[in-house]
């Protein structure tokens, strides 16, 4: 990435669309079509898993202290995850502001649609709702037990 970032910025740093859009609809129109790519790119990999996945599938069966072991790490795992996402979010809040400013930057145009993108796909690699649901579920199993 730092290898061609640095050609690339170089060669769109004066690029411009060459035509006056209000900052308000190229922020919408960058937002739009990085959320539509994060989406078409969680299908595709979905649809990437479940092809292979009859071939991967192995059942496991863990014990109570592998579980409450399990537990405990992923408990400290999604703090970080948490973070990782809101650090994300707020870069792509940051993007949008340069954007703003800069509203006929093809460089910033692309690094909002990127932006996007990649916070929405790691959002939902992540699933931190459903991930804080089994999270609970699973500890209430174990102190029935």
């Amino acid at each position: 990435m730092s290898f061609g970032s640095i050609p690339a910025y170089a060669i769109m740093k004066n690029v411009s669309f060459g035509m006056a859009i209000n900052p308000l609809k190229m922020l919408v129109i960058a937002s739009i079509l990085g959320i539509i790519l994060g989406c078409v790119s969680i299908k595709l990999t979905d649809r990437a898993i479940e092809k292979g996945l009859e071939h991967r599938k192995e059942v496991i069966h863990p014990t109570n202290q592998a579980l409450r072991e399990y537990l405990s790490v992923g408990i400290k795992q999604s703090k970080g995850l948490v973070f990782i996402i809101l650090l994300l979010f707020f870069l792509v809040f940051l993007s949008a502001i340069f954007l703003y400013f800069m509203p006929q930057s093809v460089l910033m145009f692309l690094v909002n649609i990127g932006s996007w993108m990649i916070s929405i796909l790691t959002t939902w690699a992540i699933r931190p709702i459903k991930r804080s649901q089994v999270h609970k579920q699973l500890e209430g199993e174990l102190e029935r037990i």
